[in-house]
């Protein structure tokens, strides 16, 4: 079953609320409204409306920061004053019966507007830095010197353009200095001693015992004097070939052959046959750098091996072997004469010296003893191969070492 509702009649219920309107109508304390006698003990029929709300406070002005002075910021506008907060609403005077409810407190006045803030003030222009110490002197425009180079620019900035580049006018750049457009050095760089305009890349005139060429290796100049028995077949230096004197095949006479030679490693080699099938033997002196190097042998008589103390005995060395391929380069400055024994002194019939002008039969011939040196450790002795096959051909050569 249904439980049964009960509702206020219409009539009471507007006439409660009309008398709640009245009520909240009064900002102060509501005024009673005289609802005729309630019965005993009932409350008051109108309660007191609540207050009504406090007015909102007044916006605070905003007020502008003035204009910063030259260099400090601007001051903040001042904030605005918060708006009173609203007056609560009076308790409702009790009726005839007990007393109403006391108002509703009046809702807070919002808060006034922070004023805004004033705009900062123009920044003051900075103070001039003062000069820092530049790196070498200070140039123009704050430019800073750097070293030179050869670019047609002053760059460490002295005054003097390119200075260093070629001192010696040669047209060279100096070799310790770097090099671009612009350079004042018309040839190119790569200049060894730019204080000796005799001496520059590619020199082909001679300057004894000077780098003039600036490949990194002094020159000097030398003289070779050779004779074969019976006939050279080829007189080389540092694998050049040179062109056989016109007594290539006279061993009465010598040949002179002026070369060039070099810092290091310096190799030279002499080819002879014996046209007689009999014997291939020559002598040889090197002059050089103010010495000389003569032809000298171990003593003959015997085939040496490396571990005979003979092997290293003189620096002239001869090939053992009659075949070509071995031999490829064998005048080559780096060519391996490793396995090459020791030449040695040429047997003479009927003597015991093997000195040049002292040997049988090679004892002074045309101008053997004019040519060689005589005497002391300069005299050349002969030296062959005591075994060529067919007693034709002989290989025999020499590194000499200079500063």
């Amino acid at each position: 079953m249904t439980e049964p509702r009960f509702s206020t009649p219409r009539h009471l219920s507007l006439l409660a609320l009309t008398a709640s309107v009245a009520v909240a109508a009064c900002g102060g304390g509501g005024t009673a409204v005289d609802s005729g006698a309630p019965p005993a003990g009932a409350g008051g029929a109108a309660a007191g409306s609540a207050g009504q709300s406090g007015a909102g406070g007044t916006s605070g002005s905003s007020a502008a920061g003035a204009s910063g002075k030259s260099g400090a910021g601007g001051t903040s506008g001042a904030s605005g004053t918060s708006g009173a907060s609203g007056t609560s609403g009076a308790g409702g005077t009790s009726g005839g019966g007990a007393s109403g409810a006391s108002g509703a407190s009046g809702a807070s006045g919002a808060s006034g507007t922070s004023g805004a803030s004033g705009a900062s003030g123009a920044s003051g222009t900075g103070g001039v830095s003062g000069k820092g110490g530049a790196a070498g002197n200070a140039g123009a425009g704050g430019a800073v010197a750097s070293p030179e180079t050869c670019n047609g620019v002053d760059e460490d900035l002295d005054g003097t353009i390119d200075e260093g580049c070629d001192d010696d006018l040669d047209g060279y750049c100096d070799s310790s200095m770097t090099v671009s457009s612009g350079a004042p050095c018309a040839k190119g760089g790569g200049d060894c001693d730019d204080t000796d305009p005799a001496v520059f890349p590619g020199q082909t005139v001679h300057k004894e015992g000077v780098d003039y060429d600036c490949d990194g290796k002094k020159e000097y100049k030398a003289r070779l004097i050779v004779t074969v028995d019976d006939r050279a077949k080829e007189v080389c230096v540092n694998g050049a070939q040179l062109t056989l004197g016109p007594n290539y095949s006279n061993w009465t006479k010598t040949d002179s052959y002026e070369v060039i030679l070099e810092s290091g490693p310096n190799s030279i080699g002499v080819s002879g046959e014996d046209t007689g099938m009999v014997i291939t033997a020559m002598a040889a002196v090197l002059e050089v750098n103010g010495k000389r190097y003569p032809t000298r042998g171990v003593p003959g008589g015997k085939v040496y091996k490396p571990t005979d103390p003979e092997w290293g005995g003189t620096p002239w060395r001869y090939f053992p072997k009659e075949v070509s391929s071995d031999k490829l380069g064998w005048c080559d400055r780096t060519f391996d004469d490793s396995s090459w024994g020791p030449a040695m002194r040429a047997a003479g019939s009927g003597s015991p010296s093997f000195l040049v002008g002292q040997a049988t039969p090679w004892a002074c011939g045309s101008d053997l003893c004019t040519a060689f040196p005589q005497g002391g450790a300069d005299q050349p002795e002969w030296i062959w191969d005591p075994y060529p096959v067919s007693l034709q051909t002989a290989w025999i050569r020499a590194v000499v070492t200079l500063p």
